[in-house]
């Protein structure tokens, strides 16, 4: 499966031993393996997800809509918050994806050392848009902001520039390999309904592919499904996406939209 497939080049890069048995994959993290970041795509992987439970108190994990009787699992412990996404993957990159952006609009990368430099974005920029587009998800700017930067240059930011300089959209894509994950894609709520979230997105596919991917996946909102849609994506699953904190900890990625 893709999606599988791209989530396992993408958490074998993080520098931890992958773990995995039938139906789960993923890793554990942190000195004391206590903080976990795990792809479940069906219920073969009760017995192993619940031996990990025991011991797991923070990260991130993904459990496909089939694999119902795991859900229940993580929703039985107590401090996993979870939020639906679906699950999509593209098997094959175009050319020449349609990249023009609305009239006033202008694409720049988003550079971690553009702060005081001319039309250059920062991320704070960029998280910017992030919150406007999603208060309730986005979460805590500053950590937000923190997690997006670590993850950088396996991942690459844009954003859409206004003719004053301010951000109104954005997106993020990382490349492992010939797979690549899209992330980030946000719209300032006063610029929707005008082409600009297929446009970022095919941005950073464009990137990806100039890196050498030729597949894409992504998780995407309820609002923005039927934009990867039109981009050729498919669905492969609804997924329940589950995360908690802890103290100290961190499960060493993004926190928005990413296999």
């Amino acid at each position: 499966m893709l999606y599988a497939e791209t989530y396992l080049a993408r958490v074998a890069g993080l520098g931890v031993p992958v773990t995995g048995v039938p139906g789960m994959q993923g890793v554990r993290m942190a000195r004391d393996f206590a903080s976990v970041r795990l792809l479940v795509v069906d219920d073969r992987a009760l017995e192993g997800l619940v031996g990990l439970l025991r011991s797991v108190r923070t990260g991130r994990i993904a459990v496909f809509g089939q694999a119902e009787r795991c859900a229940e699992a993580v929703e039985d412990r107590m401090g996993w918050t979870s939020t639906t996404t679906t699950s999509m993957s593209l098997g094959h990159l175009a050319a020449d994806p349609v990249t023009a952006l609305p009239d006033g609009l202008r694409l720049r990368a988003v550079d971690e050392h553009a702060e005081g430099r001319r039309d250059a974005v920062t991320m704070e920029q960029a998280v910017a848009v992030a919150s406007l587009a999603d208060p309730a998800g986005a979460g805590d700017p500053g950590v937000l902001t923190r997690d997006l930067t670590a993850s950088m240059p396996a991942f690459r930011f844009f954003a859409a520039l206004d003719a004053d300089g301010v951000a109104r959209a954005t997106s993020g894509v990382g490349v492992f390999g010939s797979r690549a994950v899209v992330i980030f894609v946000n719209t300032d709520p006063g610029w929707r309904r005008r082409g600009l979230g297929r446009a970022m997105t095919a941005a950073a596919v464009t990137d990806a592919r100039a890196r050498g991917a030729s597949t894409a996946c992504l998780d995407a909102s309820a609002s923005g499904l039927s934009i990867y849609q039109q981009l050729g994506y498919r669905v492969i699953a609804d997924t329940r996406r589950y995360s908690r904190s802890g103290e100290g900890l961190g499960d060493g990625g993004p926190g928005r939209a990413a296999p």
